[in-house]
């Protein structure tokens, strides 16, 4: 069959007419612009500038960067954007005050954080939280008041229903301390002598148990009596480790701002976590220190440390070729009984010392546990869980322990009004 060819002609189409369009009336062009002002009302300009701010220091350093960007987001939220860039970005999960849609090509103002005011740390009467939020202030121009006296470490609600990491080696979820024996193998003037950290271990066996963290590449030899989890804790893993923990026994370390920075777990102790810090005189206190830590502090008692801290690297020089800290030595290093050097001001702790800084974070619980617990009252827990109980709101009296009625056993009452 052959193909038809179909032929049309031009004539024979008709176009439809085009329907003009009726000019719009006042009316309707009014609602249009409302409609358009409305809209543009509802996308609002953000017109806050984006920050960026970036550090590559140490995570003990970053964990007090975490706290000035939590006081400059406080104070300027309405003017700031802000992200960073900075070492052991773990820490920063969780947190609620990054933008991360700023980053370092888009930012507006760029900063590379820092602390000058270490270099005033021996006479002025600053911490160390002060320092970048200082920093911060000059920089962009405005004021950061100090918000609270610790680092700002958020950890999610998932997170605390994962099983422990202890509870997943022992089977139990134990109740422990963390151990960190030693420093940085280049960083070695923060050492005390590791046979004393044994001694300490040894002394509390059956009482408390000791869990020892580290970085395998840096001094931190074996103890005994621990659970060795050196080498086995990524920075994310070490803040949920802190978190189930009950105390610390440390020197001035990450370890220790952790200790402040992270929240407690209510049936482990209150809101603050039991620290005992091993010091010595190469820090000030005021710099370093937190009030509610054992901070074993020996500044004064030797002349290298008599107005401060002597702020020194090494015990003795390493020759690894980094000269700035071969220059940088104690000037009274000692031999230790087991032939360790360590700084003088650290062989002035005793292994006494640090016990009894133990036990007395671990007489309070004691007490708590045989005098309340055993009535079917756990008193850290009601604490814990009532941050803002004022006993002077509940009970006219406190000295006749009115109040006390409302929360203690009968029987208890009688040991608390002696």
């Amino acid at each position: 069959m052959k193909n038809e060819i179909i032929d049309i002609k031009a004539e024979e189409v008709k176009e439809e007419p085009k329907k003009k369009k009726k000019p719009a009336t006042p009316k309707a062009i009014a609602k249009t612009e409302t409609k358009a002002l409305a809209k543009a009302k509802t996308k609002k300009i953000d017109t806050r500038k984006k920050v960026f701010i970036t550090n590559f220091q140490a995570p003990g350093d970053i964990l007090m960067l975490v706290a000035a960007i939590r006081d400059l987001y406080n104070a300027h939220k309405d003017k700031y954007r802000i992200n960073v860039n900075t070492t052991a970005m773990q820490i920063w999960e969780n947190n609620p005050y990054l933008d991360k849609e700023v980053n370092e090509k888009n930012a507006d103002i760029k900063i590379r954080g820092d602390y000058p005011l270490v270099h005033s740390s021996n006479s002025k009467s600053y911490h160390f939280i002060s320092g970048f939020r200082k920093d911060l202030e000059k920089k962009l121009g405005v004021e950061i008041p100090q918000g609270d006296f610790k680092p700002d470490v958020h950890i999610s609600d998932e997170e605390k229903s994962w099983i422990p990491q202890i509870q997943e080696v022992t089977g139990q979820d134990l109740k422990y301390w963390i151990v960190c024996a030693g420093t940085k193998s280049d960083f070695t003037a923060k050492m005390w002598e590791f046979e004393r950290y044994q001694k300490v271990i040894n002394y509390f066996k059956n009482k408390i148990t000791f869990v020892q963290i580290g970085e395998l590449g840096h001094g931190h030899p074996a103890l005994k009596n621990v659970i060795d989890l050196r080498g086995k804790t990524d920075t994310r893993q070490l803040i949920r480790l802190v978190y189930h923990s009950c105390g610390m026994l440390c020197g001035v370390t990450f370890l220790m701002h952790l200790a402040a920075g992270v929240e407690t777990r209510g049936d482990r102790c209150f809101k603050t976590r039991p620290a005992v810090i091993l010091a010595g005189g190469r820090e000030p206190a005021q710099w370093e220190a937190y009030p509610y830590h054992r901070y074993m502090n020996r500044c004064s008692a030797l002349s290298c440390c008599d107005w401060g801290g002597c702020w020194k690297s090494r015990v003795m020089p390493l020759d690894d070729g980094d000269k700035e800290k071969d220059n940088s030595v104690c000037l009274f290093p000692v031999k230790s009984n087991s032939g360790q050097m360590i700084p003088k001001c650290m062989d002035l702790i005793s292994t006494q010392d640090v016990i009894r800084a133990v036990e007395s974070y671990e007489q309070g619980y004691n007490f708590e546990k045989k005098s309340f617990k055993n009535e079917g009252f756990d008193l850290r827990n009601f604490l814990y869980k009532n941050p803002d109980f004022d006993a002077t709101k509940n009970g006219n009296d406190i000295n006749n322990c009115k109040w006390m009625e409302k929360i203690f056993p009968a029987s208890v009452l009688g040991l608390t009004k002696k």
